[in-house]
C-alpha cells in the first residue's frame, strides 16, 4: 500500500518520495500532468478563438462582397448614361452610389487631370476629370450591341455621315463605349460586332459626323 508521503513514478510506477521530482530508479522528471492539461486547454482555447476570428473574417469578407457586388450591380446603362460632361466626382459618386477607384492623376500647370473606375469582373466604366469637372467617359461590358456588321456595310461608312445614316446601314444601334470633351469639341465612339466570334468594328464621331472607323476581322 502506497505512503501518504510516497508517490509512484510516473514513467517505472516505483514508489519515490512525494517530493521527488526527479526518480531515483529511472531519472526521469515527475512533471505535473496538470500542467499539461491547462496548457492544452490554453491552446485549444486561442486556436478556437483563431478560428472564429477567421470565420468572422471570412463572413466579413463575404458580406462585404455580397455588398459590393450589390452596389456595382448599379452599373448598368441607365446610370452610366446618367453621368454627363461638368458633373464633378461627388455627383458621379451620387448616382453611382459607391466610391470609384482611383486610376491616375496629374497636373500640369493649373490643370489637373484625374481618371477613377469601376469594375465588376470584366465589366467596368472609368470617367476623366479635368479640374474636378467631367471631361470624358468610357465603358465596356455594361452596354452592347446585338447588331451585326458585314465588311460590305462598314465600307460604305463615309467620314461625315451622322450617326442616323450609319444606324440606317448598320440597320441598328451601336454599343455606346466612350466620348471625351476639348473645348467645344464633342467626341464619341460607338462600336458593332461582326458575324463572326470576336469580329467587331468602331466608328468615330466628332461633333456628330464620321470623323474616322476601324474594323477588325469583319467578314
Amino acid at each position: 500500500m502506497k505512503n501518504e508521503q510516497t508517490k509512484l513514478c510516473k514513467h517505472c510506477q516505483t514508489e519515490i518520495p512525494k517530493k521527488a521530482k526527479v526518480c531515483p530508479q529511472c531519472r526521469k522528471k515527475q512533471g505535473g500532468i496538470g500542467k499539461w492539461i491547462i496548457i492544452s486547454i490554453v491552446v485549444f482555447i486561442i486556436i478556437g478563438a483563431l478560428g472564429s476570428t477567421s470565420s468572422s473574417d471570412d463572413n466579413s469578407n463575404d458580406n462585404n462582397s455580397s455588398n459590393t457586388q450589390t452596389n456595382i450591380s448599379v452599373l448598368t446603362a441607365e446610370k452610366f448614361n446618367s453621368i454627363d460632361f461638368g458633373m464633378s466626382y461627388e455627383d458621379v459618386v451620387e448616382i453611382i452610389g459607391e466610391e470609384g477607384d482611383p486610376v491616375s492623376e496629374a497636373t500640369v500647370s493649373d490643370i489637373t487631370t484625374a481618371i477613377y473606375q469601376w469594375s465588376d469582373g470584366l465589366a467596368n466604366f472609368n470617367i476623366t476629370l479635368t479640374n474636378n469637372e467631367l471631361t470624358g467617359k468610357a465603358q465596356y461590358g455594361i452596354i452592347t450591341s446585338s447588331t451585326e456588321v458585314t465588311l460590305d456595310m462598314y465600307n460604305s461608312i463615309e467620314t461625315g455621315m451622322t450617326y442616323d445614316e450609319v444606324v440606317g446601314i448598320f440597320g441598328g444601334d451601336g454599343a455606346f463605349l466612350s466620348n471625351s470633351k476639348v473645348f467645344d469639341s464633342v467626341t464619341e465612339i460607338y462600336v458593332w460586332n461582326g458575324t463572326s466570334l470576336g469580329a467587331n468594328c468602331n466608328i468615330t464621331f466628332q461633333d456628330g459626323k464620321v470623323f474616322a472607323k476601324a474594323q477588325f476581322e469583319l467578314e
